[in-house]
Order: C-alpha cells, then sequence, then structure tokens
C-alpha cells in the first residue's frame, strides 16, 4: 500500500450521511498550506483564493440546500457547521446515504473551478453535532479560531501528519 492510499475511511462507520442534521465539517488545503491570506491582529485576512473559498461555500450552501450557520476560512482550512433539514434529505434521493460527502466534494470542485487548480487536501474531518451544548461549543471555536490561530492544531508550526498525504 503506497503512503497516500487511505485503508479506513475517516467516516464514522455505517453512519447513513443523508440524515438530516448538524455537521461539522473542517476541509483543510494540501499539505497544510496557508493558501487563503493570514490573521492578522487576530482577524482573518482573506486573500483571493480565501475570497473565492468563502463565497463557493455561501453558493453551496444554496445550491445543495443546506443552512450555513457558522463559518470561517482560515490561512490553511475551512470549518463550518452544516444544518440539513428533513425536507432537504427527503428532496434528493440520488444523494441518499451520501448527502455529506457529496456536498463536501462539491464545494472542494467548485473552488477548484474558480481558482484553477486543486488546493485542497484529498480528504476532510467531519463531527455529527449531537446536542445543543455540543452545537454552542462548537461555534465559539469556529467564531474564535482566528483570535487562538497561534495554538490551533491546524497551525503550520503544529505538523500534522495528515496534511502531508
Amino acid at each position: 500500500m503506497n503512503e497516500h492510499t487511505r485503508k479506513n475511511s475517516i467516516r464514522l462507520p455505517g453512519y447513513d450521511y443523508s440524515k438530516p442534521g448538524v455537521y461539522f465539517i473542517t476541509i483543510c488545503a494540501c499539505k497544510g498550506e496557508p493558501m487563503f491570506g493570514n490573521i492578522a491582529n487576530g482577524e482573518m485576512c482573506l486573500n483571493d483564493y480565501g475570497r473565492v473559498a468563502n463565497e463557493e461555500l455561501r453558493k453551496t450552501s444554496a445550491m445543495w440546500h443546506f443552512n450555513l450557520d457558522c463559518h470561517v476560512v482560515m490561512p490553511n482550512h475551512s470549518h463550518f457547521i452544516a444544518i440539513v433539514p428533513e425536507q432537504q434529505v427527503k428532496s434528493n434521493n440520488q444523494r441518499e446515504k451520501q448527502f455529506i460527502p457529496t456536498m463536501v466534494q462539491a464545494y472542494k470542485a467548485s473552488v477548484t473551478r474558480a481558482i484553477g487548480f486543486s488546493l485542497w487536501h484529498r480528504s476532510y474531518h467531519d463531527t455529527i453535532i449531537k446536542d445543543q451544548e455540543m452545537l454552542e461549543r462548537v461555534r465559539a471555536y469556529i467564531r474564535n479560531n482566528p483570535t487562538n490561530w497561534e495554538s490551533d492544531r491546524f497551525h503550520p508550526k503544529n505538523d500534522r501528519e495528515f496534511m502531508h498525504g
């Protein structure tokens, strides 16, 4: 098996990703490179690629009919909360069981088309938000991510193996 082949999926085994629900999604830039801008005085300053990533996320939420709750594009990753309503899941039979993975792929593809090349890591991270308390914690994490950039696990100084595959 080569170093770029993943033996096990990072998706939750047996979970039906077509279920309505609240999902915390993180998508990283290839090799953790700061492709989207930089942090200055605790604020994210988007460059052209970052503005594209931000706008395409808004377009993806409209096209895929999910509520884009809290989100931030960081220097080398994007965090967002997707709230998938019941009626959306029922209206997308062709995407059954694959709503979240397919939507994430569509977002990554739209950014790639707009920029002209792919800047994404091959996968993404998701967490299923199970209750209001967890939702509030994730919202606070996203809102405070630019302020906490130096200690963030995705900061380039905090080498992450998954970003180098």
